[in-house]
């Protein structure tokens, strides 16, 4: 099996989905809370770290539910480079945080690449 030349969000077709432009907004069955959200942001980027800054304490997220990446901010990626510099990072701000069981939501902010 060949490997994807970038990164797609869609596992069941071809067609790439757009790049993560805003935050995640989710449907509550149940009162949901800041502790049950992961934030993700780009160190490297101004207008994610900008984001995260507005939407961290106005939606309750504890400091240590944000994950900060140093990721590429480049436009389409390499699926090694999104590995890399993006499933891998969230994965260890999981488990760092113990996080992994707690977490219902993963919210990235703009120049978090998602293909």
């Amino acid at each position: 099996m060949t490997r994807p030349r970038s990164f797609s969000t869609s596992r069941h077709s071809s067609d790439r989905a757009p790049a993560a432009t805003g935050l995640v907004v989710v449907a509550a069955g149940r009162a949901q809370t800041g502790d049950q959200v992961l934030l993700v942001a780009n160190r490297k980027d101004a207008a994610s770290r900008e984001v995260a800054d507005y939407y961290r304490p106005r939606r309750s997220v504890p400091v240590g539910n944000v994950c900060w990446l140093d990721a590429t901010t480049q436009e389409e990626i390499s699926w090694d480079v999104y590995q890399d510099q993006i499933e891998k990072p969230i994965a260890a701000c999981l488990e760092r945080g113990g996080l992994r069981e707690k977490i219902l939501y993963i919210a990235l902010t703009l120049a978090c690449r998602s293909r």
